[in-house]
């Protein structure tokens, strides 16, 4: 899997194609909310996030932001299945994932979208920049999830460099412009098991790094996909936002 940024607040992510049956449904409601759910000594990670991101899926969020506590936040989280890609003669499949702030304090403005797009592909590839070829490129290399995971692991899932230039020469890749990675993680938030997937982006014009983490609920060893969802961000200026369905 491989993470490209093509614009600001776009992320695009790859998502190593792996086995397991997709849910096939939609998910909304606020789940039960209380006490703790049953976790799985291991789980399927590949399956867990293939049926997460192969598959339609709408989830209303509310939470809160760490700077006021108090205020509370509303948003949505939808999924749904893209277009095939084709690249360096390689097809491959593409998922498309927004999350939408509705309920926000100040200007809606500085609550823009967050649009991500992950696609199934493998290896280490070079991208150069859709809007400006000559000018933005990336590395990136990819690794398989797990098909079973032990409650707390977590492992590689990507990583990328940024570079000015047009990544022709490896030996003189120009003046790098930031730093995108991810993990993994099947671990229990709240009370509950979820298998997360959390990207990490910093570059060295920019006062502090960014990550965002999307997590759903698994019930079993096979990876099965519950109710509920979790949203994690984190802005540049280290403002924390949660957000979640139950």
């Amino acid at each position: 899997m491989q993470l490209k940024k093509i614009a600001p607040f776009v992320l695009v992510v790859m998502l190593t194609g792996c086995g397991g049956s997709d849910d096939g449904g939609s998910g909304s409601g606020s789940g039960s909310g209380s006490g703790e759910d049953v976790a799985p000594a291991t789980t399927n990670v590949s399956a867990a996030l293939r049926s997460l991101l192969r598959s339609p899926h709408f989830y209303e969020l509310k939470g809160s932001f760490s700077s006021n506590a108090n205020q509370s936040l509303t948003g949505t989280l939808a999924i749904a299945p893209g277009p095939t890609q084709t690249l360096q003669g390689v097809s491959f499949e593409s998922s498309l994932v927004a999350i939408n702030f509705i309920n926000v304090p100040g200007d809606s403005a500085f609550w823009p979208p967050i649009k991500k797009t992950y696609w199934e592909y493998p290896g280490t590839v070079r991208f150069r920049s859709s809007v400006n070829p000559n000018f933005y490129c990336t590395y990136y290399t990819s690794a398989t999830e797990p098909r079973s995971a032990a409650l707390g692991a977590s492992g590689f899932y990507f990583s990328g460099d940024n570079y000015q230039g047009e990544c022709s020469d490896p030996d003189n890749l120009g003046i790098s412009l930031g730093i995108d990675s991810g993990t993994w993680s099947y671990s229990v938030i709240d009370g509950t098991p979820f298998v997360c997937i959390n990207n990490y982006h910093y570059s060295p014009f920019s006062p502090g790094a960014v990550s965002q983490s999307i997590c759903a609920q698994v019930v079993d060893t096979n990876g099965t996909l519950g109710e509920k969802v979790l949203v994690k961000l984190t802005t540049l200026y280290a403002e924390t936002i949660r957000l979640a369905n139950y």
